[in-house]
């Protein structure tokens, strides 16, 4: 469906809420809310009474007078009361504590199973992307670094270490197959390789003639700071 010709129809399948999302602060819970409701059809008022009693927000509070973490929580209710086909969350938890963060984050992860609702989340907070993610896009300055499942990022992608000793120069490891980015730290060369930890030692020792490279799987914030890092 093509967003131009039928901005109405598109927008009333998508919820949309952003870190800077400002709401205006002079109305009240219950009359930004209402505002919503007028602009979807679709709107589910059991879901709506649930997520504010769950939040504990008083629909007479003025936004004014809500934290930061309760004003984003009212910018999710009216983003979900409808149950859209795409949810987008942009930096949505950026500035909240751990505990409204972790509480964002149930909720829409309570979307993704319970009404099929899909999410494209994007944020700087990797815990939170391997707690809500199926399918992981790491970008860096425009570029593409990695797009993965999840699961598979876990399973086939390793970091390995080379020692210095081996006289192994970082355009011989980019220059590997599977090498997605290489750098130099002070204790060895640190490479990036899409294969299993196993196979990157094998091919390192078989196209590079170095013994002794140590690869392991890893996390996904440990990952993106090796690719970031190994970028020219």
């Amino acid at each position: 469906m093509d967003p131009l010709k039928r901005p109405v129809e598109v927008k009333r399948r998508i919820g949309y809420v952003s870190e800077d999302q400002i709401l205006p602060d002079f109305l009240r819970v219950e009359e930004i809310i209402r505002l919503h409701e007028g602009v979807y059809p679709g709107w589910d008022a059991a879901l709506e009474s649930e997520l504010i009693d769950q939040f504990a927000i008083p629909r007479s509070a003025r936004i004014a007078e809500l934290s930061k973490g309760q004003a984003r929580q009212v910018a999710l209710i009216c983003a979900i009361s409808h149950s859209p086909e795409l949810l987008i969350l942009d930096e949505p938890a950026g500035g909240l504590d751990p505990a409204a963060r972790r509480e964002f984050l149930e909720t829409s992860i309570r979307m993704l199973n319970e009404t099929g609702t899909t999410i494209l989340f994007s944020t700087h907070y990797m815990n939170d992307v391997e707690r809500l993610a199926g399918r992981v896009v790491l970008i860096h300055r425009g570029r593409i670094l990695l797009d993965s499942d999840l699961d598979r990022l876990h399973e086939d992608y390793s970091i390995c270490l080379v020692p210095f000793a081996a006289g192994v120069d970082i355009d011989t490891l980019t220059g590997l197959p599977g090498c997605l980015a290489a750098r130099e730290r002070r204790e060895a060369m640190h490479a990036v390789f899409s294969m299993p930890p196993a196979e990157s030692a094998a091919l390192i020792e078989r196209e590079a003639g170095v013994r002794g490279s140590s690869c392991r799987g890893s996390d996904l914030e440990e990952m993106f700071i090796e690719l970031v890092g190994g970028q020219l």
